[in-house]
């Protein structure tokens, strides 16, 4: 037991091969590790020799009898902020984790430089969508794709309503991307400051 410290101080470690997996399974542990009530106190972590070390402290959650799920999930989100925070995931050369970092941000659009790209983009998901998809779903997955780019927001996924979040002025040319393509497909109709798609 470390001076200082209420309960024992568990170190683990761990190296393995491949990168990302190792990586998810660093994550996996610190998740784990919360909901034994132990928090990360110290974490070295490197990528070079796929190696991660995290000094586990012991807390009063482990030995409640009642479990606090709520005080639980905060230290779970403490923990993995070793493994998420913006410096780390920055200075990552595996992107994927950058960008799931701002999809969660609804502020934050994504735009295409070349907009002949984005097209042959949306070509490999139509006919993705038409292979493997269902047909009454089709219209509502294109939506998808557009609100996972975040320009816009779904309301009703039944009735295929929805809002655009790119303001006309600074996305005028997103703008009108996205009427086109989607008029290709469907009847785009008004209603007060939403849109919806009609079949066709």
């Amino acid at each position: 037991m470390r001076a200082g410290h209420k309960y024992p101080i568990i170190l683990y470690e761990h190296s393995g091969f491949h990168k990302n997996i190792n990586y998810e399974g660093f994550k996996y542990m610190a998740s784990v590790a919360a909901m034994l009530g132990m928090e990360i106190i110290n974490c070295i972590y490197s990528e070079v020799e796929n190696y991660c070390r995290l000094d586990l402290k012991i807390t009063d959650l482990t030995y409640l009898k009642e479990v606090n799920v709520e005080e639980l999930v905060k230290l779970m989100r403490k923990n993995l902020q070793y493994f998420t925070n913006y410096f780390r995931i920055n200075n990552d050369e595996e992107d994927a984790y950058l960008w799931m970092k701002l999809a969660e941000d609804k502020d934050f659009v994504i735009s295409y430089n070349n907009k002949i790209l984005l097209k042959k983009r949306l070509d490999i998901i139509v006919e993705d969508l038409k292979k493997f998809g269902e047909r009454d779903k089709f219209l509502l997955s294109l939506l998808k794709f557009f609100e996972k780019l975040h320009w816009i927001a779904i309301v009703s996924e039944q009735d295929l309503i929805f809002s655009v979040n790119l303001s006309r002025k600074e996305f005028h040319n997103e703008r009108e991307f996205l009427f086109e393509f989607l008029s290709k497909y469907s009847k785009v109709l008004q209603a007060n400051e939403n849109y919806y798609l009609e079949d066709i």
